[in-house]
């Protein structure tokens, strides 16, 4: 008789461990499931950060090429400004010359009337 309630004690002892095992997995179980998820969303998101990276280096990149050939194009006008203002000076200078060789000429001839 005592060996069957013994035998009875370390059945139900054993049948309640067995039940707090089964429950313990089923919450491991979705403890997993739930990091599954967590995991699975946080890749999502690194994929859709990165894309967006990408997208944002090839928009810099661009920008930089953009800023460089417009960096190139005023180096080029400003040469071109230096030589168009070298040729005006240029011409300023011819036109100067002139106007003085004509007033010259001018006093010449009027000189040349006078005295004849």
């Amino acid at each position: 008789q005592g060996e069957m309630e013994e035998a009875r004690a370390l059945l139900d002892s054993a049948e309640r461990g067995k039940k707090q095992t089964e429950a313990e997995l089923g919450d491991s179980r979705s403890a997993v499931n739930e990091m599954t998820t967590v995991n699975s969303r946080a890749g999502a998101s690194k994929r859709q950060v990165e894309g967006a990276l990408h997208t944002m280096q090839a928009e810099i990149d661009d920008m930089l090429h953009q800023a460089k050939n417009s960096e190139e194009k005023a180096n080029k006008a400003m040469v071109d400004a230096d030589r168009l203002a070298d040729e005006l000076r240029s011409k300023q200078d011819h036109v100067s010359v002139q106007s003085k060789s004509k007033r010259a000429l001018e006093t010449q001839m009027k000189n040349g009337k006078s005295s004849g």
